[in-house]
């Protein structure tokens, strides 16, 4: 088929009512908006090492687990972060198990973001629902969005799997047996996984609102979704699953919430009136000394990079590499976001720091918080390795 002259497109509709006739003729007219070059660059895969990027919902490289019936998204891998940690975002069939093992160097940590899962930890089992926690450190026995460090561990995954992108969810038909012969070419091959023989699987437990603590140092726990400590600044929450005291300073994972200013959406009560938010003093930015990855949960949120601005929405990913400066704001009534961070920890530093801890079943937006001073920011900053700029 030939392709259509604007202005064969204008004669067209020339007959039309007039308002029509009008919209359509400035719509075949219309030049690209410049505003649309201010985008961080979108990637599927390989993604790039060392500088910004969006990975859009249910993009990036992804495997299957031969005979698992599940498959596996990298967000972040060992190339992006320096091999501080990878963020691997599974969904898999029920009655999927891993076969039990260990790690003697790898750290990792399982969220539940939709359905349940069990995760089995020595002689303990928990069933983790939406937004359930689990931190497993090496030397434990186990048998799913995860976080694992260092990141180069996920090669285990490729001497398993292969690449499919026959569909966004796992393959529903997937029969063929797990791949044990490739799974010992991994171990000779050096992969951290020590397979466990015999092992009990003990009953699975509930998670329950005693599921509440982070440990002081690198101990295995596992943590109720919103039981745990929540920190405030400006009209934002910082809900930290695990710090970098609990993973041997390798990386952390939080959820930040916030609502929008009272400016966009005047008919809340609790939107922002201050023009600061969060912990980010006057519109600046922050440098990181880590590697920082942001996956919206819902809403939408804006984030400026150095000078590229990008609005994520939910499911969407963008990757923050360290040393470079970065701001964001909620650009929607109200949005909520995991926080990854590298070695040392990151963001969710600030908010531990500097804000102030609330109260069991506090949720953002009730208290009108007061501005942080940008000394204080700077001093938590600065002990990071970072700077505001």
């Amino acid at each position: 088929m030939s392709p259509i002259a604007t202005d064969q497109i204008i004669e067209t509709v020339s007959s039309l009512p007039a308002k029509l006739s009008s919209a359509l003729t400035m719509a075949a007219t219309a030049t690209p908006s410049s505003a649309s070059t201010l985008r961080l660059p979108h990637f599927a895969a390989p993604l790039p090492a060392h500088k910004p990027y969006v990975l859009e919902s249910d993009e990036g490289e992804t495997i299957t687990l031969v005979g698992s019936g599940s498959i596996m998204r990298y967000l972040a891998t060992a190339k992006e972060t320096d091999d501080q940690y990878a963020i691997v975002h599974t969904r898999a069939r029920p009655d999927e198990p891993v076969p039990a093992h260990f790690h003697a160097r790898t750290h990792d940590t399982f969220l539940c973001l939709r359905g349940t899962m069990k995760v089995w930890e020595n002689d303990q089992c928990r069933i983790l629902g939406p937004g359930d926690f689990a931190s497993v450190p090496p030397m434990l026995g186990i048998s799913r969005e995860r976080i694992i460090s260092p990141g180069s561990w996920i090669k285990m995954f490729n001497f398993i799997g292969e690449p499919y992108t026959h569909s966004p969810t796992f393959p529903w038909n997937e029969e063929r047996p797990f791949p044990v012969p490739l799974f010992i070419e991994a171990i000779k091959a050096g992969e951290d996984v020590i397979p466990v023989r015999e092992y009990g699987y003990p009953e699975g437990k509930t998670m329950d609102e005693t599921d509440n603590t982070l440990p002081q140092d690198s101990s295995p726990y596992f943590l109720k979704a919103d039981c745990g400590p929540k920190y405030f600044i400006n009209s934002q929450s910082c809900s930290p699953l695990t710090l970098a005291r609990n993973t041997n300073n390798a990386f952390a994972l939080s959820i930040i919430a916030g609502i929008g200013s009272k400016e966009s959406y005047p008919t809340f009560r609790c939107a922002r009136v201050a023009p600061e938010a969060g912990p980010f003093p006057s519109g600046a930015q922050i440098k990181l000394a880590s590697h920082s990855l942001f996956r919206v949960v819902e809403g939408k949120v804006r984030f400026m990079v150095g000078t590229e601005e990008e609005t994520a929405t939910a499911g969407e990913s963008v990757m923050i590499p360290a040393g470079t400066g970065f701001n964001y704001v909620i650009a929607s009534a109200y949005a909520r976001l995991y926080v990854f961070s590298g070695k040392g920890g990151g963001l969710e530093e600030v908010f531990v720091r500097v804000g102030r801890e609330g109260r069991k079943g506090e949720v953002v937006g009730e208290v009108e918080e007061p501005a942080i001073a940008r000394e204080a920011v700077e001093r938590v900053v600065k002990a990071l390795g970072g700077e505001i700029v």
